[in-house]
């Protein structure tokens, strides 16, 4: 479905793999929302590692959203569902942990995170933990940066809500 450009297969199990370790960092039995989804990475490593969470995998395109519900389907992920939404217009639901990955600008779109719970996590899977932390720090803290085994640049870091 051309969902994630020309990936080979390394790439994609590299990028399931960053996935799962960013699942380490959720606590147990969280409601969790990946924004963005596109073509379900962090989430769907994520659903499958983590039967314990209740994850929504928010993706406002129809083509993407259409791919994320046909695997949660065929994988049988019991406790995953997708929002053909923007993460701001998702209904008032609040979710204790958001994980985000290429996608864009969050400080533009991020605003005061209504899709969180007081306290709540925000997790993401960046080249620049610091700068994000920068343009989001009127709202989150940074409080956890993770490496990427394996990787010069890439890490998962984990931001909290004030």
């Amino acid at each position: 479905m051309n969902l994630t450009g020309p990936l080979g297969a390394e790439e994609l199990v590299a990028h399931s793999l960053e996935s799962v370790l960013g699942a380490a960092l959720i606590p147990h039995g969280e409601r969790v929302i990946d924004i963005g989804s596109g073509a379900g990475f962090p989430g769907l490593p994520i659903a499958i590692a983590r039967a314990d969470l209740s994850l929504s995998l928010c993706e406002p395109r129809a083509k993407r959203a259409a791919f994320l519900r046909h695997v949660v389907r065929v994988m049988g992920l019991a406790s995953t569902s997708v929002l053909e939404s923007r993460a701001l217009e998702v209904g008032g639901q609040t979710f204790d942990s958001a994980t985000i990955r290429a996608v864009g600008d969050p400080s533009g779109w991020l605003g005061t995170a209504p899709f969180l719970r007081p306290s709540g996590a925000l997790m993401a899977w960046t080249t620049q933990p610091e700068a994000l932390a920068q343009q989001i720090s009127g709202r989150f803290g940074l409080e956890n940066v993770v490496a990427i085994p394996g990787s010069k640049r890439r890490k998962i870091a984990l931001y909290r809500l004030r």
